[in-house]
């Protein structure tokens, strides 16, 4: 029962519940909340139908309505029989709820995607959309904070870009509404969004949930928690400024260069500390002498900036992390900008995990008043002014507050929402895992299992959003992560009521948070308006089934290929990868034959495994089926032995 109910003296519904909810058709309707009094008989009606009930010592009661057929607007109203008590909401729907949850780049908003036009452009229709608030708390959650929004150019901002789109393709096509619940939150392990029980029940888990418990709730741990986080190394000071690093006249040409967005550690400086950026824009003469804003994109973690030797801002201080995902907005003043030429220095400063300028890219520039751009992503000069070596926080930084603990984001933002009827889930997550990527296969099926047995639906849809490429484009990457984690999502499918959406052409290279969101929503929605809802139409890429040898060469075989499997723009995939299993890895000749591809190489006259896509950004991935839906990567043969002979291609 939330705190300070009984104080209050009035009935609270789950906000679930709120002024336009959208609530699940076909499917009785729970209705729960708490009373000011326990034990108090209670009516709930909405639109055509009643229920009736008690709540419990607590204050705590659950009703359930019969079904209703989308349609709206309907008030629910509940009210204690003898008339003290009673709350009411309004502009409720009946049409279709997806629950939306992952990691960042399904928390990735429309306004962080540049949609600006779809944006300004939206109007207020049956979309709308419930934004689980974070939170991290060690106790136990009853409830979540947020709201219901409907679609407009004033909401849609903070609307998650995926789920947007998937619910707007949802709408079009089956003309109810549609209602989002978006419980994500950037960064975070899948074990974060399983419960207890079930962590348990994994051997790969069981014991770092025993240690997480014994440490988090043990009566030293608040102490040791923070001694811990004070034994992080502290800033030695400011040398760039003295060595001229922040002046215009410095010469940084013997500096490293890089690509920006992108974290230092994956440019060979695997250790916290401080770096230095700098980059030289020019400015056209439209821009000299006039204030402008430099908007860098997110810094990790904290920042102390200059433009032209002088300090135009900073950010954070001490050892405060709470700006590593905060997009810095710095005004350069007119005298600054009567130049050429605008040099800009940065000190970014991360005392544990990644560190460094972030992005994203389309948020990086130097602007004016009238919306002129000038990009800065790219290339940028950097130099380590001070290493403060490798820096883990250990055991201690789980528990309260630390969103990655087991079962952390599940007690506060999941389990909350029970018992909440659904039409299905959509789920993107897994570049937090990408580093243990061996235990993904068995978390995965853990979630969807444990969500649809908690939410009662054996066949709850589960709609899987497949990783997609990012770092340097590569033909083959025996050692990927990401080509693992990829291979977990697909096996995922053996799992009844599932679905993949293939995103290897939606990926960036130096930004682990691609901009383009639509066709990811677009490709969730082709699925589940084929499978959850029978519409037909294409709605997966071609997938790996069989490899048959035919004399000197493998015959591919897939499901899902359309019409017929076709290449990109007529160009046959680099990235497809042949082996004799014993020393030799080609890049493989192909053909495509109506459904099936033809693999071989002539210096391999018994071709043992086909690799494709097995990287973390697999090189020129251009195998499609007739309806432009990307093939999802594949190996024919999973024999762990054949990756340890082969190099990166």
């Amino acid at each position: 029962m939330p705190r300070g109910l009984f104080a209050c003296g009035v009935m609270q519904l789950t906000p679930l519940l709120g002024d336009h909810a959208v609530l699940q058709r076909d499917r009785d309707i729970p209705v729960w909340g708490w009373t000011a009094h326990p034990r108090a008989r209670l009516r709930a009606s909405l639109g055509p139908v009643r229920a009736e009930g008690v709540s419990g010592d607590d204050g705590r009661f659950l009703l359930r309505l019969p079904p209703l057929p989308a349609g709206g607007p309907h008030v629910l109203r509940v009210e204690t029989l003898d008339g003290s008590d009673r709350v009411e909401c309004r502009d409720i729907l009946i049409g279709e709820v997806w629950l939306a949850s992952g990691q960042s780049n399904m928390e990735w908003s429309m306004g962080d995607s540049a949609y600006a036009g779809e944006i300004t452009s939206a109007h207020p229709g049956q979309i709308r959309m419930f934004n689980v608030k974070r939170r991290v708390d060690l106790a136990p959650q009853s409830t979540v904070a947020g709201e219901w929004q409907l679609a407009s150019p004033e909401t849609m901002w903070s609307f998650s870009a995926v789920a947007n789109f998937f619910g707007q393709s949802l709408q079009d096509s089956l003309d109810v509404p549609v209602g989002i619940v978006n419980a994500s939150m950037g960064g975070t392990f899948i074990e974060s969004w399983i419960s207890r029980e079930r962590l348990l029940a994994n051997a790969e888990t069981r014991d770092w949930v025993v240690e997480y418990e014994r440490v988090a709730y043990h009566p030293d741990y608040w102490g040791e928690q923070i001694m811990r986080k004070n034994r992080l190394p502290v800033d030695p000071g400011n040398l760039g400024v003295a060595a001229g690093w922040h002046s215009e006249a410095f010469d940084d040409t013997d500096w490293q260069t890089i690509p920006v967005p992108s974290a230092w550690q994956d440019h060979g400086h695997n250790y916290s500390g401080i770096v230095w950026y700098r980059k030289r824009v020019p400015l056209p003469p439209s821009l000299q002498g006039r204030i402008l804003r430099l908007q860098p994109g997110r810094i990790d973690k904290q920042d102390i900036t200059y433009v032209n030797g002088r300090e135009i801002g900073r950010t954070g201080t001490g050892l405060d992390e709470s700006f590593w995902n905060v997009a810095r907005d710095y005004e350069i003043p007119a005298e600054v900008t009567s130049t050429s030429e605008l040099v800009i220095a940065i000190r970014a400063y991360s005392f544990f995990h990644h560190g460094g300028l972030i992005g994203p890219a389309d948020i990086m520039c130097v602007t004016d008043e009238d919306a002129c751009r000038i990009p800065l992503d790219g290339d940028w000069r950097i130099t380590v002014e001070h290493n403060l070596g490798l820096q883990d926080l250990g055991p201690l930084m789980m528990g309260h507050g630390v969103h990655n603990s087991p079962s952390m984001c599940f007690e506060n933002m999941i389990r909350p929402l029970l018992p909440t009827n659904l039409a299905g889930v959509i789920w993107y997550q897994g570049e937090s895992n990408a580093e243990r990527a061996p235990s993904y296969r068995r978390l995965l099926g853990d979630l969807i299992l444990d969500w649809r047995y908690l939410l009662a639906r054996e066949d709850l849809p589960f709609g899987i959003v497949q990783l997609a490429n990012y770092r340097p484009a590569r033909a083959l990457e025996p050692h990927s992560d990401w080509a693992r984690i990829r291979e977990a999502q697909q096996d995922a499918l053996a799992l009844p009521h599932t679905g993949l959406a293939v995103i290897l052409d939606c990926g960036d290279a130096v930004d682990i948070h691609p901009r383009n969101k639509k066709t990811v929503g677009l490709r969730l929605a082709a699925w589940a308006l084929n499978r959850v809802y029978g519409r037909g139409g294409p709605f997966a890429g071609p997938m790996y089934r069989e490899a048959r040898p035919e004399g000197d060469r493998l015959r591919l075989l897939f499901d899902h290929t359309a019409e017929g499997l076709v290449f990109r723009e007529g160009l046959p995939p680099i990235t497809l990868v042949i082996t004799d299993g014993i020393s030799r890895f080609e890049h493989a000749r192909c053909e495509i034959d109506g459904h099936t591809l033809l693999v071989w190489h002539e210096d391999i006259p018994s071709p043992k495994a086909v690799y494709y896509a097995w990287a973390d950004n697999p090189r020129e991935a251009t195998l499609e089926n007739s309806a432009g839906l990307p093939a999802a990567p594949f190996r024919t043969d999973r024999n762990p032995q054949l990756l340890k002979i082969a190099s990166i291609l």
